[in-house]
């Protein structure tokens, strides 16, 4: 059966079987296909992958923007508070000097004893008046205590936020065959991963990022 394969050239009269020929093309070709099929297929993975991560930096931006619209309202409250604060003290002041002037003219012009009951009077509407004074400027004074330690501890959230955001955007601008994950908020150990790739091979090594703004930081 074997013979029926077998061909002779007319040239050089060499033998060969046809089968084989054959079934070395057609190998050949089976390879170059799913070669081919692999390469597109990685390359879709590569593209899909890529806008994933753009959508989620993009979300993320987002995310932080309203973050910090929110605190410049509470900035901006904080500065009404302040500035109502210092006209309530000025008012305070006015109205203390406009009751003792009074008070002195009335005293002058007054006998003895119309004298002693309008100083009465007059004492009354002031100590009822400066303790309206006083209530309000403790109440701002709190406003302003509570607002101040809001915006203090959010604008040191968001300073940390951006500061990791930065070193994650930086590592996937230079290391674009890397994985990059961020370490989810709440959860101890380092702000950022690094998962090194090469072109032909995944998964080297890992890198752990952590970034501080201060001048104590712990070597665990």
């Amino acid at each position: 059966m074997k013979t029926e394969t077998m061909i002779s050239c007319p040239k050089c009269e060499h033998n060969f079987d046809v089968s084989e020929v054959l079934y070395n093309q057609i190998a050949t070709q089976i390879k170059t296909d799913f070669n081919k099929k692999a390469g597109d297929e990685k390359k879709e993975l590569e593209i899909k992958l890529r806008k994933q991560l753009t959508a989620e930096k993009n979300e993320e931006l987002l995310s932080y923007k309203e973050e910090l619209e929110r605190k410049s309202e509470q900035v901006k409250e904080l500065n009404t508070i302040r500035a109502a604060l210092e006209r309530a003290k000025r008012e305070k002041d006015e109205l203390k000097t406009q009751i003792e002037v009074e008070s002195e003219i009335k005293l002058s012009q007054a006998v003895n004893a119309e004298n002693e009951r309008l100083k009465k009077v007059y004492s009354e509407k002031t100590d009822l008046k400066l303790a309206e004074k006083e209530h309000l400027i403790d109440t701002l004074k709190t406003q302003i205590q509570v607002l101040t330690r809001k915006v203090e501890q959010g604008s040191m959230q968001a300073q940390g936020e951006v500061q990791e955001l930065a070193i994650e955007n930086y590592l996937r601008d230079n290391f674009p065959l890397d994985i990059i994950e961020e370490i989810k908020k709440g959860q101890r150990g380092a702000d950022c991963l690094q998962i090194v790739n090469s072109r032909t091979r995944l998964n080297c090594g890992s890198i752990y990022y952590e970034s501080k703004r201060t001048k104590d930081f712990s070597s665990a």
